[in-house]
């Protein structure tokens, strides 16, 4: 499923983000071969709520008929150790196309493993990965479909302690939604409406510590 979605990416609007898909792959390869920390580390037993805002680009099927749209992101962070935690994110976004015929709606909740990889000063870069649970709802012209089913990400974030209870951040992360067929859109002249597909997600991040 993710090497068909991969191979897709790089069709039609798909290869405007070929330089910045890139640079996520660069990046997050980069940051789980080469971990580092300094005398700066996270208390086990913190916990975090979180608040990200940010643009949602669609590629595969779902940039075929929808437009890029803003995002939202309602995240809980816990710190088991110093170096592993817990990123849970509930995560939605709404599209359209230009003229309004169709629409897309994504909405999923995440269980992500945390894993922060340097501080640097006040400054914390960490990565994150983990399948979650999409609930997504799509028309196309005058069929509309709803699936539940799985979907994976994975991302990178830099988050800057203000002070104890404060962090600013913003994150990366790619996420891939399973194709799934809607059975309510299956007919004898019709194999129904197959829902499923790709985006990255830049967003900025405000957290509240305690």
């Amino acid at each position: 499923m993710l090497v068909g979605a991969g191979f897709r990416i790089f069709k039609n609007k798909g290869q405007r983000r070929k330089p910045l898909l890139a640079l996520f792959l660069l990046a997050t390869l980069t940051a789980f071969v080469g971990p580092s920390r300094n005398d700066a580390h996270a208390a086990a037993g913190e916990h975090g709520v979180g608040l990200g805002l940010g643009q949602v680009l669609l590629m595969g099927d779902f940039a075929k008929n929808f437009s890029d749209s803003l995002g939202y992101q309602l995240t809980y962070s816990y710190e088991a150790s110093a170096m592993f935690g817990l990123l849970a994110t509930l995560s939605m976004s709404s599209h359209s196309d230009a003229t309004g015929d169709n629409s897309l709606d994504i909405k999923g909740f995440t269980p992500n493993l945390r894993i922060n990889l340097a501080y640097v000063d006040k400054l914390v870069i960490y990565a994150f990965t983990g399948f979650g649970l999409f609930m997504v709802d799509e028309t196309i012209g005058e069929q509309a479909g709803s699936v539940t089913t799985l979907g994976f990400d994975m991302g990178t974030s830099l988050n800057l302690a203000l002070d104890k209870h404060l962090q600013f951040g913003t994150t990366l992360s790619f996420h891939n939604i399973f194709g799934k067929t809607d059975p309510a859109t299956v007919t004898d002249s019709s194999p129904g409406l197959s829902i499923g597909g790709t985006y990255l997600m830049l967003s900025l991040n405000f957290f509240y510590i305690f």
